[in-house]
């Protein structure tokens, strides 16, 4: 059965969540377009790839900010208030840099992105929350990987040929604020049409915005209970800004010993196109995470295995395959934290704040240690050292984690209880 077919029931039609998939493309494939571009630009203009991943960690840097800060003021806003953010942002990113290559321009276009990336985290989980039902909250985050992954497959090697091919240096960035301008449009019809989920009014608990206090607290509270997940969910983002710091990079290398080198990027997002038809039916008979820590285990045996060849098509064939594992992990374990987003009630701001945070981290560090180690090791190399940690700690989970996490829901009302009464 297609995932597209997947069964509807009485309060559920996969439609609007399709639709809004279908806006999160646009916005995707000009997302990584930028995400290609950027550490290829930024190296050109700063002269060395750790001074690129020492700018590049500010967009991250900036995103994490805005993570405790969406989730302490505005964690239980709905799916169009961070689409607003999103669709008024995503537009400067790419037009910043067409403006000037200084260091001024270059750092505002990376707070920009930062800001944006993290409203879309925000946006995405809400949507979830909101327009699916929670039997089908695999399916939505499988539908969400096969559009995210097809954007990735388009995006690297559409801005790969542009630079290349182009007359003018700066056409890959009109490709994509042309991109983020067609999201903007998708969403206004969305906006207007009411495509964009139900409005669940804020009770007045939900309404009231944390004190800083109180929203360490709630955190802690939660990460204590979910730690081995969040570790896995950081791990897995270090692994991605592998990709999208060092992967540029080595795929211009690849180039130049082969015109196929160009697809290394697309090679790591092509699994996610078809894997998602298949991980919301092996998620009901193993669960969510054991299926997700399978996948941990396959992409970082892959992983490690690019350091032990050199010939451009091995290498492009052990991703795909290194990637097969990332596709099986990514949407098993977004869908495991979206099934406690929808158990945690008042809390799901805090618990979306949480997990974003777990997903910035990775982006403010990884750039400079992938920098750093690319530099001293190589760019295989980087792989391998990431993709050993993902195989070590993947497997461990797997024979050490209970089948069933309980959440800490008396503890996180006390601490409100508590801070309300201060």
């Amino acid at each position: 059965m297609s995932i597209f077919s997947h069964r509807e029931t009485a309060d559920f039609s996969r439609t609007p969540f399709l639709l809004y998939a279908l806006m999160m493309l646009a916005v995707f494939t000009g997302d990584a377009i930028m995400s290609y571009l950027s550490p290829v630009l930024l190296s050109s203009w700063l002269g060395s790839t750790t001074k690129m991943g020492f700018v590049f960690a500010t967009s991250s840097l900036a995103g994490m900010s805005m993570d405790f800060f969406f989730a302490k003021a505005f964690g239980n806003r709905g799916v169009r208030f961070f689409l607003r953010i999103v669709m008024l942002l995503g537009l400067p990113f790419p037009l910043s840099l067409l403006v000037s290559h200084q260091l001024p321009s270059i750092l505002f276009a990376m707070v920009v992105w930062g800001i944006y990336f993290e409203a879309m985290v925000f946006a995405n989980y809400h949507a979830v929350h909101s327009i699916v039902t929670k039997e089908h909250f695999a399916w939505a985050w499988g539908i969400l990987a096969l559009f995210r992954n097809l954007s990735l497959v388009i995006g690297p090697a559409l801005a790969g040929f542009l630079l290349q091919s182009a007359e003018r240096p700066n056409e890959p960035l009109f490709v994509a604020a042309t991109l983020y301008g067609i999201g903007i449009l998708f969403f206004i019809v969305l906006r207007m049409t009411s495509h964009l989920g139900k409005y669940h009014p804020l009770t007045p608990e939900e309404a009231k915005p944390r004190s800083i206090k109180e929203e360490l607290r709630l955190w802690l509270t939660l990460e204590k209970t979910l730690w081995p997940l969040l570790g896995l969910m950081l791990l897995f983002y270090f692994v991605d800004c592998a990709f999208f710091s060092v992967g540029p990079l080595f795929s211009e290398h690849l180039k130049m010993r082969s015109e196929v080198g160009v697809l290394f990027m697309s090679m790591y997002s092509v699994p996610g196109l078809f894997i998602g038809f298949f991980t919301a039916k092996l998620a009901k008979p193993f669960g969510k995470k054991r299926i997700a820590y399978v996948g941990g285990i396959i992409g970082g045996i892959g992983l490690v295995l690019i350091r032990t060849v050199t010939a451009v098509l091995p290498i492009l064939a052990i991703v795909f395959i290194a990637s097969i594992g990332l596709a099986i992990l990514w949407p098993e374990l977004t869908a495991t934290f979206e099934d406690f987003i929808a158990r945690t009630g008042r809390f799901r701001g805090d618990l979306i704040g949480l997990t974003a945070i777990f997903g910035s981290i990775p982006y403010v560090i990884g750039p400079i240690v992938n920098g750093f180690l690319n530099d001293r090791i190589g760019e295989q190399n980087v792989f391998a050292f990431w993709g050993a940690l993902l195989v070590v700690y993947s497997g461990a989970l797997f024979f050490i984690v209970k089948r069933k996490v309980r959440l800490p829901e008396q503890q996180l009302v006390e601490v409100a209880v508590i801070e309300e009464t201060v």
